[in-house]
């Protein structure tokens, strides 16, 4: 709307008038008229203009608009002279008069202009024109901490800022492309000789010992590339070929009475030193556990060959929750019946070029370490599976898109295949798949506050579930319904009532991980499954984002938001909730919530100080969802709120500190 200087809006000049003055001719005998009034009225959305004109009639008024100039003109003649007894005339007047006034109308939608004249006054409505605000704009002023009700109005203002809305983002979602990294089975002792010469110190002999064992390899290496990057040696043991190859009727008899004879036998991990020893070192053994599980087998024993023991192959193995046995040199050993699963997925909670900073990843890859170890402690001699996200995305791909015939990397012109991917848990928020629809069902977990409770609702902020999935159906493509994993279910059970009531084909359920209770869920279901990897069983399972405050977590019903669109959560650590691991040791329990607490604040403040290096700001909790896809945070009851002023890494020193009291 334009202002106006009569009602005392001097910000901006959008109401200059010019005063025309009066002509008369002959003798000015109308020269005293005085120039009409003009009233205007600001009525919110518009203007109404009345200008009185007493004795004019309609046709004698103008109105004339030359660019953002309105010109109002009122004209006015007569006529008066004496006739003799003929008609002829012995004296003639003619008087003209001529009235205007101007507007400057730059902040008016002239097109829509209006005007009626009735009782001497002109009444013209002069509706505002909606400037056109571009989100780069409000952008640049939420960035700055700007007002922005001069842009939109206050109570869209007041949205934007609660819901934390118009952050920094990447222009478009980032688009999944497949990893470099591929494992394969080496087949011949041969395949390992480049790799033996880069391990320091070299193996003596281990090449030959490799070969008299029979045991196999993976190995792991580039795409496109044979040159081995790591190797693990391993071999899956039957009741019948124990004693061969163990030579140890200790080893025999504890794996025949733990598992009745069935047991991985890891005999060496070799990696050669370097920035990502460890990573590629943890990839190698999650594959050989899975393969092993995926079979069956429900023990593992580490016993390395000649050559092949080292300080670094002994400690990631302990990482795997794997125990010395007693009376054994080297050995170790684990129970594989009923693993502990931990998704390592935090990198993909955070977003870029943050995730991708070489001080975030150092954080989180130190993080990852100290977890494992503090998971360990849960249940002793029980396996913990570490498996990476980033393999499960990737591999993920590659199952996607052959399933929807279309290429792994994006085809210019863009060619889409016939299905929809449908991603309904917390994977592969963000991104999409390659020459495929993708559009994600935004559910979450959502506790009662006492956490008495929980259900499977939209994402506070989204459409309600029917809503979602009915547009789902609106796309008229077959669904592949993906997540990271399927054990007992919940989500998709919520889901699949509605997937029918809208007659949604559901052509595959694709996971990364699948147990055999969601396997069994499946079939009554009827919904055709495929997973990455396949584990008969597991006694617990943790997300490595849903542990760490501010960066994860499940949600918490509130009847409100929290200012800067930060979502009310818990994590099921100390000193937020009672974890729920009743048959676990309290110190165990307390270590594993001060790991968390602490892998929270390292990386948060990672992020923090390469957020500063970057944008020249602090990640403030305001501005944490530019640096973190879901901001999250602590629930700690409807009377406490946070100070968006700081950083999330300082709540994070106070807790550790009342967590510590509790020990």
């Amino acid at each position: 709307m334009f202002d106006l200087i009569p009602f005392g809006r001097n910000e901006r000049n959008l109401f200059n008038y010019l005063d025309n003055v009066e002509r008369s001719f002959w003798d000015g005998s109308i020269s005293n008229m005085a120039q009409f009034r003009c009233d205007v009225q600001d009525k919110g959305d518009s203007y109404l203009l009345e200008a009185e004109l007493p004795g004019f009639e309609r046709e004698d008024i103008g109105i004339d608009l030359d660019g953002t100039t309105l010109v109002i003109t009122a004209r006015h003649s007569s006529e008066s002279g004496e006739k003799d007894k003929d008609g002829n005339y012995l004296r003639r007047e003619r008087k003209f008069g001529s009235f205007s006034r101007s507007f400057d109308v730059s902040g008016v939608d002239t097109e829509h202009i209006s005007a009626a004249y009735k009782n001497g006054v002109l009444e013209l409505t002069l509706p505002e024109e909606l400037e056109e605000i571009s989100s780069t704009r409000i952008r640049e002023a939420v960035d700055a901490n700007r007002d922005i009700s001069r842009l939109v109005d206050p109570a869209v203002q007041d949205f934007i800022y609660r819901r934390g809305l118009y952050l920094r983002e990447p222009q478009d979602k980032p688009m999944l492309r497949t990893e470099d990294l591929e494992f394969s089975l080496c087949r011949e002792v041969r395949e390992l000789a480049p790799l033996l010469g880069q391990l320091t110190p070299p193996p003596e002999g281990l090449a030959r010992a490799v070969a008299d064992s029979g045991d196999q390899a993976v190995l792991l290496h580039r795409s496109g590339s044979s040159e081995p990057l790591g190797a693990v040696t391993f071999r899956c043991l039957d009741s019948q070929m124990l004693y061969a190859r163990l030579k140890s009727p200790q080893l025999t008899g504890l794996v025949r009475q733990s598992t009745g004879g069935r047991a991985l036998l890891i005999s060496g991990v070799l990696v050669p030193r370097g920035e990502q020893q460890e990573e590629f070192g943890q990839l190698l053994l999650t594959e050989v556990l899975t393969l092993a599980l995926s079979r069956e087998y429900a023990y593992g024993l580490y016993c390395p060959l000649e050559g092949a023991a080292s300080a670094f192959a002994r400690q990631l193995i302990l990482r795997q929750g794997f125990v010395p046995v007693a009376g054994e040199k080297d050995a170790l050993a684990a129970d594989m019946r009923r693993p502990l699963v931990l998704n390592r997925n935090v990198d993909t909670a955070i977003k870029q070029p943050l995730a991708s900073r070489p001080a975030v990843a150092a954080a989180v890859s130190a993080a990852r370490i100290r977890l494992q170890e503090a998971l360990t402690g849960l249940y002793p001699g029980n396996l913990v599976l570490s498996l990476s996200a980033g393999v499960i995305y990737h591999r993920l791909l590659q199952r996607i898109t052959a399933r929807n015939g279309v290429p792994a990397e994006p085809l210019v012109p863009r060619q889409l295949g016939p299905d929809i991917c449908v991603p309904y848990g917390k994977i592969l928020r963000g991104v999409t798949v390659p020459n495929t629809v993708t559009k994600t069902l935004r559910t979450d977990k959502v506790y009662e506050p006492d956490l008495s409770a929980y259900s499977i609702e939209a994402y506070p902020g989204y459409s309600p579930l029917p809503d979602q999935v009915r547009t789902i159906r609106a796309f008229d493509r077959p669904v592949i319904l993906v997540d990271d994993m399927l054990h007992d279910g919940k989500r998709i059970r919520r889901l699949a009532p509605l997937l029918e009531q809208t007659h949604t084909r559901v052509d595959q359920v694709l996971v990364g991980y699948l147990t055999g209770m969601g396997r069994d869920l499946m079939e009554q279901l009827g919904y055709p499954v495929d997973s990455i990897y396949y584990l008969p069983n597991l006694r617990r399972w943790f997300v490595e984002s849903t542990l760490y405050p501010f960066i994860g977590g499940d949600t918490v019903r509130r009847t409100g938001l929290l200012p800067g669109g930060l979502q009310p959560s818990v994590n099921r650590i100390l000193p937020y909730a009672s974890p729920e691991l009743p048959d676990v040791d309290s110190r165990a329990v307390w270590q594993l919530s001060l790991c968390c607490l602490e892998n929270a604040r390292d990386i948060l403040l990672a992020l923090e100080a390469e957020y500063r290096s970057l944008y020249a700001r602090n990640l403030t909790l305001a501005r944490l969802g530019e640096a973190v896809i879901l901001p999250l945070c602590p629930d700690k009851g409807p009377c406490m709120t946070y100070d968006l002023t700081r950083a999330a890494s300082t709540y994070l020193d106070g807790d550790i500190e009342q967590l510590r009291r509790m020990r």
